[in-house]
């Protein structure tokens, strides 16, 4: 068995390997814009439902005291 095959194989390996690694920093810059915006999102979402919260608390309260 001559060593033809085995190197072809070793380099394609080689030239994946060096496709993936330089494709790993994209994806994880993506994914980090992704959990901010996601972040940003819910802290959004919470100050939405706090202050609806604060503005019908006591409306609420006054409609089961009259209820």
């Amino acid at each position: 068995m001559d060593g033809k095959p085995e190197e072809s194989v070793r380099t394609k390996m080689e030239s994946l390997r060096m496709a993936c690694e330089s494709e790993i920093p994209i994806h994880q810059q993506d994914l980090d814009a992704f959990a901010a915006s996601f972040r940003d999102s819910l802290a959004s979402a919470r100050a939405t439902a706090q202050e609806t919260l604060r503005s019908q608390g006591p409306a609420c309260h006054l409609t089961l005291l009259f209820t």
